[in-house]
């Protein structure tokens, strides 16, 4: 971007005078115009005209000046006090009957007209949002009127951007921010040196999801970061505002993520990552940055996913299960297709009643781990998950009073390490108590978990190797387990 920071003197007052002509109406500049007088000593008449017709343009008489500065003044005031009630609102800093107590003791105290507004009373409640909207309302009333008696008060103008920014954010209007980015676009016209204009119109387009128009405006707003830093700088060593410089390369990253750029968007948050200062915000960073490389910077893909995550927290569980099959489809790696495998299983098994489609999902996920042995954060879960069905399935099959196939089942659960893999051992004892060496085998690889073991289920395994080691002709052993059983039931009595 080629940047010409502009002069001072006569030079930039004839440029906000180009500027702003345009938004000026030609009654408003016949208002502003003073009296002229024919002659000024030592001053050739033309120069007088000239003069004259420049300062029509540059120039607002005092008494008006001071007429704006009043309703500058009450629209600040009015902007600060929404501005604060919005801060506590958002941080839920306060209840919202003291916002609308505030609200309505603002109200009298500005001498507004309690007629206008619905009145306050202990049967009906008006929305914090709407009583906001209503202050910063009048604000822009007042800097309107301000702005248009004084059009060339540039504080006036920042002052509009604010409050419509402010608007735009309460009442999800987006007509708002094209106001802001008008006024700000304004702004430009007069003064193209500060990076803080380009960065409000980025902040409106973000707003309005025009990713072009927003990573235009971060980018420029970075090069002139850059640009008056170095020029400010006498001994030509840059001093810049890092925390802003984070800002717009995060800005620019996200922008080119919307814009599904994912080697852009990865190369600016890294920067934005490597530089900032901020151990939370280095997380945030690093949390876009996991979401942009997912699926490899599929990032369609990273959308749809977040689409059937919002759809199955809302539990409408069968459309959500419709997505993560769309979304299995459109994905590029084994990691990522793991994953949404073991989230279409778990709505599968949980609220669909597919569990045996369920199980073969997993199965299928529990073998492409075991087959690539890349190492997951997710892979200890999704063999924990795959063991819980396995285990789960082959209860139901006991009390089904299908042996074989709770065996089956519950021996495949105990393949694992997981919280449970004592109760398996536990329930495959039970189920093969007329086999004393079977029983015995799985009795003591549940004792070899007993920190998962109740003291009850302990005792249960106890009486079974008495049992069965006494069907084994193993009497030593039997009167050994025996003890045990009495020792524990006495400990239980004292």
């Amino acid at each position: 971007m080629s940047v010409k920071l502009f002069p001072s003197g006569l030079v930039l007052l004839l440029l906000i005078s180009c500027s702003l002509n345009k938004t000026i109406r030609d009654d408003q500049l016949s208002n502003l115009s003073a009296s002229k007088e024919n002659y000024f000593p030592g001053v050739d008449s033309v120069v007088v005209n000239s003069a004259y017709k420049i300062a029509d343009r540059i120039f607002v008489d005092l008494e008006r000046r001071n007429q704006a500065a009043v309703w500058h003044n009450n629209a600040r005031k009015s902007f600060q006090t929404a501005d604060s009630l919005l801060d506590c609102y958002k941080h839920k800093v306060c209840q919202d009957s003291i916002i609308q107590k505030f609200y309505f003791s603002w109200q009298h105290a500005n001498n507004q007209d309690l007629n206008k507004f619905d009145k306050y009373n202990g049967d009906r409640n008006i929305r914090p949002e709407e009583l906001l909207i209503r202050i910063f309302s009048l604000a822009e009333k007042d800097a309107n009127h301000a702005r248009r008696i004084n059009p060339y008060d540039l504080d006036i103008r920042s002052l509009l951007v604010n409050i419509y920014s402010r608007m735009g954010e309460l009442s999800g209007n987006l007509t708002y921010y094209s106001a802001a980015i008008e006024e700000l676009k304004n702004l430009l016209l007069v003064d193209k040196s500060n990076p803080y204009v380009y960065e409000r119109l980025a902040e409106c387009y973000y707003a309005l999801k025009d990713w072009e128009n927003c990573y235009f405006y971060f980018d420029s707003a970075e090069q002139i970061l850059h640009i008056v830093s170095r020029l400010n700088n006498h001994n030509n060593h840059a001093s810049i505002d890092t925390a802003r410089w984070v800002y717009y390369l995060q800005g620019k990253g996200e922008a080119k993520a919307k814009l599904y750029d994912s080697g852009l968007a990865i190369t600016y948050l890294t920067m934005a990552k490597q530089m900032t200062g901020s151990a939370v915000k280095a997380q945030q960073l690093q949390n876009y940055l996991n979401w942009i490389k997912w699926d490899d910077g599929n990032l369609r893909a990273s959308e749809l996913r977040d689409e059937a995550q919002r759809i199955e927290q809302a539990g409408d569980y069968k459309k959500a299960h419709n997505k993560y099959l769309e979304l299995l489809n459109m994905l590029t790696t084994q990691r990522a297709k793991n994953e949404i495998d073991w989230k279409s299983a778990s709505i599968e098994f949980n609220f669909l009643g597919q569990k045996l489609a369920a199980i073969q999902r997993m199965y299928r996920v529990v073998q492409n781990i075991q087959k690539s042995g890349a190492v997951h954060e997710l892979n200890a879960v999704y063999l924990q998950d795959y063991a819980a069905m396995c285990y789960s399935i082959g209860i139901d099959c006991y009390h089904q009073h299908k042996y074989r196939l709770a065996y089956i089942y519950i021996n495949q659960a105990a393949q694992f390490e997981w919280k449970h893999r004592a109760d398996c051992f536990l329930q495959l004892a039970i189920l093969s108590e007329v086999n004393p060496s079977e029983n015995i085998r799985n009795c003591l690889k549940a004792m070899v978990y007993s920190a998962q073991l109740s003291e009850e289920n302990l005792r249960k395994i106890k009486n079974m190797l008495t049992v069965s080691y006494i069907r084994m002709g193993d009497f030593d052993m039997a009167q050994n387990y025996y003890q045990k059983i009495q020792q524990s039931e006495s400990s239980l009595n004292n």
